[in-house]
């Protein structure tokens, strides 16, 4: 069975019970109300550690005079990350280098045996391989990390998204600290 707002809330509240955490009658319409909140915070806290892969996807885009708008390409559940990202233009198996500064991208000198980009703010721009930016056009796959949507939740990390659901539903300061503690001792909170 897939897992739902309701049904997650619902073993959120079991679990806070079992440990001895007081919750009130209204946790679970709180709880379900936090649940984009929820799983933002657990896709960004995996898409920081060294699991980022189990939390990316391959979103296909399409560049053009150059540039690619995340913002406005359907790929708003996309967190980005250039060091952990990695963008393939057209057919090829070799992704495009990483270069931090627009200004590097322009002038730079770069070899034009391979594609390069630049990420500021929700902008990808492309250096072709003709040495110009506003020349690419076309297909452009990028695999990066996303905010899952609760039916995409791997049963793997569905103990830690009850744990982040309890941490933004209760505002108990108790369950923050026990997330934290765990993650302090190394321990992959949440992890069945």
């Amino acid at each position: 069975m897939a897992l739902t707002d309701q049904l997650a809330a619902q073993r959120t509240y079991v679990m806070l019970r079992q440990r001895g955490i007081p919750v009130d009658a209204n946790f679970i319409a709180r709880a379900i109300a936090q649940m984009p909140d929820a799983l933002e915070t657990l896709c960004k806290r995996i898409a920081s550690s060294n699991d980022f892969h189990n939390g990316q996807k391959d979103f296909d885009l399409t560049a053009a005079a150059g540039r690619i708008d995340l913002g406005a390409s359907g790929a708003d559940t996309m967190l980005f990350d250039p060091f952990k990202a990695r963008v393939f233009v057209g057919a090829s198996d070799d992704p495009a280098v990483y270069i931090e500064r627009m200004e590097t991208l322009k002038n730079g000198g770069l070899p034009n045996d391979t594609y390069h980009f630049t990420h500021r703010g929700q902008k990808l721009t492309f250096l072709n391989i003709d040495g110009q930016t506003n020349t690419l056009a076309g297909a452009v796959k990028v695999t990066a990390n996303y905010i899952w949507a609760i039916g995409e939740v791997p049963r793997e990390y569905y103990v830690e998204l009850f744990e982040t659901l309890a941490e933004l539903a209760s505002g108990d300061p108790r369950i923050a600290a026990m997330n934290s503690a765990s993650a302090d001792r190394g321990v992959e909170v949440g992890r069945v």
